[in-house]
């Protein structure tokens, strides 16, 4: 079958939420007033136009996003299925706009002991932990028991959230909704200088590192940027993260900024680039560690050599 143009730009509409209403509505659980699941799915999550698969941990926006990543449909079939001869109309569910996006956390475990232990076991002590969980910071999830960073707003309202697995498989990413300006961070919003990571757990690495040297961790303010660009060879200047410059928006105060990424050419092309960027407006500090490959890598081989 031949597709116009008009037909894929209809089909390219349609979200899940709309798409299994009018052709699956069996398939749908009303989990809340605004979130469902699947049937096929109960870990597959559906709100505000978006949809997320939290044992595969990745998602989408669009019904055609969801037939080919999830049910595996070649590309004609899924447009098929969405545009074809169809049963019943199919209306476009009425969506909030993109700033009153609600971001979709997974459940809460009722103990965080799976998470406390994959986090000691990446060399993170108590202390750091706690502190996370008195502030609500970080929590593990139900079903899969990952780890759910949070980046709050200035009223505390979660508007972020990165999720780790805590399992052998390299399990991670965002959830959906998440406002990446609003990243996971930790400690003094009044200091004029702020610490960037590429990671969670890179912040966590970090404040354990100054935790063990006798440093208060809470007076200084870290910062993830839940990953950076990487410049392509025709563009050397990477888009500078989304966390970073709405942080220095929001604090205008701060004039110092130590970058701890990764030891990689990712991570030095990134740090080169933010530099180029930000130099002439404040000072910029590339700080990798010595060695490892990250923060955390540094963290766990210390301890290591220590021990």
């Amino acid at each position: 079958m031949i597709f116009t143009k008009e037909q894929l730009e209809e089909c390219r509409k349609i979200d899940l939420l709309s798409y299994l209403t009018a052709k699956e509505p069996y398939n749908l659980i009303k989990v809340s007033a605004t979130e469902y699941a699947t049937v096929d799915h109960d870990s597959l999550k559906i709100s505000n136009g978006k949809w997320m698969w939290w044992s595969q941990g990745f998602g989408g926006h669009t019904a055609l996003d969801y037939l080919i990543k999830v049910r595996g449909m070649p590309f004609k079939n899924a447009v098929e299925a969405i545009i074809g001869t169809r049963a019943c109309p199919m209306t476009i569910q009425q969506q909030n706009q993109p700033d009153e996006r609600r971001l979709i956390l997974p459940d809460r475990n009722d103990t965080n002991v799976i998470m406390k232990y994959y986090l000691a076991g990446r060399c993170i002590g108590k202390s750091v932990i706690d502190y996370c969980l008195e502030h609500d910071l970080i929590y593990e999830s139900l079903p899969y028991h990952s780890i759910i960073f949070l980046g709050k707003d200035e009223n505390d309202t979660p508007r972020y959230a990165a999720y780790r697995g805590t399992g052998d498989e390299k399990i991670l990413g965002d959830c959906a909704g998440s406002d990446k300006r609003y990243s996971f961070r930790i400690g003094e919003e009044k200091s004029h200088k702020v610490h960037v990571f590429e990671s969670a757990i890179d912040l966590l690495s970090y404040a354990e590192l100054l935790y063990r040297q006798g440093k208060d961790f809470t007076k200084t303010a870290l910062l993830s940027v839940g990953g950076i660009y990487c410049p392509s060879e025709k563009n050397r200047h990477t888009k500078l993260p989304k966390a970073l410059v709405f942080y220095l928006e929001k604090h205008p105060w701060v004039n110092t900024i130590y970058l701890h990424l990764d030891n990689d050419r990712a991570g030095w092309l990134a740090s080169k680039s933010i530099q180029e960027q930000l130099n002439n407006k404040l000072k910029v500090v590339d700080n990798p560690t010595p060695y490892g490959k990250d923060v955390n890598d540094f963290l766990c081989l210390q301890v290591t050599n220590y021990c």
